[in-house]
């Protein structure tokens, strides 16, 4: 059969199955049984633009005997994506054979052309549908091969990060990695790993991108031009960790490897994130909502769809408006966001801390998920903290900051959230604990960076009665202070009715700890006695 095409390109022709041939030939029979069976290779290699050059040029004719191409047309962006979701038949995929393959690639097609286009979440709910057939597929040995289950869980990797779901974006990774193909495009030993440690990045997981770069062997180019598609992973991931470590020399050094392509790339959103990550910190809020704003342009162009780019910048936006105080704008521009997702109730506790309506802020707090991304939970758990010193609740914001120390790792970008007053009142409360020496150590270099800036309020005490707050801090009895200080116990019980009124305070731990959030115990290191509690 031999159809009337315009003149294609000769593809190479090593590992192109046949279809350069059969193409030459005019044999479109034989060529679109080839791109069907062997579609997956063909569009992730050497031979991507020859293979949908073909499916382009096939003749409709040929299409009802070879479904296969009527999908690969969609995922090449050949034609428009039909109204309706197309249907799909589990039954057919979970009992595995040459049927389920072919089930298994109709869905593949569907999922890539929807996030190609960026309707995303349509991809998201034909994965979340069709995933237990394809996993009890995939565990019956030898009913798919292993290159068609890779691919397809890396693809579902890749559509669950750009939907914004890391935890389930990295298991499909591991499952892709599992089943890796060197000789496959996108599924080799260098591939997986560099979205794994991209991933592991943006969750704050250090020791995983380590351990990703590690697998993968891989040394530092020279040359950033050099850099495109998997090679963008790691630069991007070390980039992260050393924004997160602080390290701005670092990051500066790879600044060159991250720059924004002209074109979308997978790692494009996770690109603006990252250099947005590192201006914040720096205090630099003006240059992120002109990256924001350059980037919604570009992105307009580049992707159509159901908007989850424009989510991405909508939160990117709002937290960009908190670093910049301007909280009613970022009260605003989250209304328009879904409070499903714990980054985005960590914006709004936030909004309420900048706001003192530090019970406000605990409300959106515990609001978040038993399993955030690591990222989140960290600050979470230090805005927390911070909440219940400001609320009088000594016990709580000492076992949440207790949490945050042991978890905190090399992340000092986290401690950066919280003011200062608040974050030292929180060292006070641990006392001597060495854990929380080292980090206060550690922390003294870059104490002068803010990501938010909390107001400070101030409340007035006398030398007197700052005297007598620090005894009290120290766990000193009114009588222990009055022998102490040589004045009559009525004189102590006097100054410690005023701190209890001027700090709206009903009882020791409660005035202790707002003391601490508004930095009047300062020279107290060390001398918050242990035994206050709620």
């Amino acid at each position: 059969m031999k159809a009337d095409v315009p003149a294609l390109t000769s593809p190479p022709a090593a590992l192109d199955h046949g279809l350069g041939a059969a193409v030459a030939a005019g044999d479109w029979s034989a060529a679109a049984g080839i791109m069907e069976r062997w579609g997956v290779e063909l569009q992730a290699g050497v031979h991507r633009g020859h293979f949908f050059d073909a499916v382009t040029h096939t003749p409709d004719s040929l299409c009802a005997a070879h479904p296969g191409i009527v999908y690969w047309r969609e995922a090449g962006r050949v034609t428009e994506i039909p109204v309706e979701r197309p249907s799909f038949d589990a039954a057919r995929l979970a009992a595995g054979g040459e049927a389920g393959l072919i089930e298994l690639r109709r869905v593949a097609a569907a999922v890539l052309a929807r996030r190609r286009r960026g309707f995303v979440a349509e991809a998201v709910a034909i994965l979340d549908e069709m995933m237990p057939a394809v996993r009890t597929a995939i565990r019956r040995q030898g009913d798919l091969p292993i290159t068609d289950a890779a691919w397809f869980l890396m693809q579902a990797g890749i559509t669950f990060d750009v939907f914004g779901d890391v935890h389930t974006a990295r298991r499909y990774y591991l499952m892709a990695w599992q089943r890796r193909d060197d000789d496959v495009v996108g599924l080799g030993s260098q591939d997986l790993p560099a979205k794994l440690a991209v991933l592991a990045a943006i969750d704050g997981d250090h020791a995983e991108v380590g351990r990703w770069v590690a697998v993968a062997g891989r040394t530092p180019t020279t040359d950033p031009a050099e850099l495109d598609g998997t090679d963008l992973g790691y630069p991007l991931a070390e980039f992260i960790v050393a924004v997160d470590r602080l390290d701005f020399t670092t990051s500066d050094e790879l600044l060159p490897y991250i720059a924004l392509p002209t074109e979308y790339e997978e790692f494009f959103h996770y690109l603006v994130w990252a250099r947005a990550h590192r201006l914040l910190v720096m205090g630099r809020i003006g240059e992120v909502l002109r990256l924001i704003d350059e980037t919604a342009v570009a992105w307009d162009d580049l992707v159509a769809g159901d908007g989850w780019y424009r989510t991405h910048l909508t939160a990117l936006r709002a937290k960009a408006l908190l670093a910049g105080g301007r909280v009613d704008e970022a009260e605003a521009t989250l209304e328009s966001l879904s409070n499903s997702d714990d980054g985005i109730v960590l914006l709004w506790a936030r909004a309420g801390a900048l706001r003192l309506h530090f019970d406000a802020a605990m409300e959106h707090l515990v609001g978040i998920s038993d399993r955030p991304p690591r990222r989140v939970q960290l600050e979470a758990q230090l805005l927390a903290a911070a909440c219940h010193l400001n609320l009088g609740q000594i016990s709580l914001a000492r076992s949440k900051f207790q949490a945050f120390v042991a978890s905190v790792g090399h992340n000092l970008q986290s401690m950066a959230s919280i003011s200062e007053t608040h974050l030292h009142g929180l060292f006070a409360l641990l006392g001597s604990v060495p854990a929380a020496n080292a980090l206060e150590a550690r922390w003294q270099e870059f104490r002068h960076l803010r990501t938010y800036p909390y107001p400070e309020t101030s409340i007035s005490v006398s030398d007197r009665e700052l005297v007598v707050l620090r005894r009290l801090a120290r766990g000193e009895s009114r009588a222990e202070i009055a022998k102490a200080e040589f004045v009559s116990a009525n004189t102590v019980k006097t100054q410690v009715t005023a701190l209890y009124r001027k700090f709206n305070a009903t009882n020791r731990s409660e005035l202790i700890a707002k003391a601490l959030s508004h930095g009047l115990l300062a020279g107290s290191r060390n001398a918050v006695t242990e035994h206050l509690s709620d």
